[in-house]
């Protein structure tokens, strides 16, 4: 959970609602955006890399053309476009021979 700390100026007793306190600043606590980082799903990018380097090629006819397959969970920026690298990654599709495979994750990702 991030934390931000926000500078109030002094104001009468009436307008602090806030905090309930007249001293002090006061830490307002928001969830983090990015919830899957703590799950562990992005929390490792060198993986997702690995297994995107591991399966390049088809397995059955060795085509370079592979096509990474990836659910429709990837967060957004805030131009409403997806982030590359935050879909999950669940299996690879082969442009020559049209064959699918899963990702093999091995326990890393």
């Amino acid at each position: 959970m991030s934390q931000l700390r926000l500078f109030r100026p002094a104001r009468p007793e009436s307008s602090n609602r806030l905090s309930g306190c007249a001293d002090g600043p006061v830490i307002l606590s928001f969830p983090a955006t990015y919830a899957r980082l703590r799950r562990g799903s992005l929390a490792n990018p060198v993986a997702r890399a690995r297994i995107l380097h591991k399966n390049r090629c088809c397995p059955g006819c060795r085509h370079a053309i592979v096509e990474p397959l990836e659910l429709n969970d990837s967060l957004f920026n805030r131009s409403n476009l997806p982030i590359p690298g935050t879909a999950t990654l669940v299996g690879f599709y082969c442009g020559k021979c049209h064959r699918e495979w899963p990702a093999e994750v091995g326990g890393e990702l």
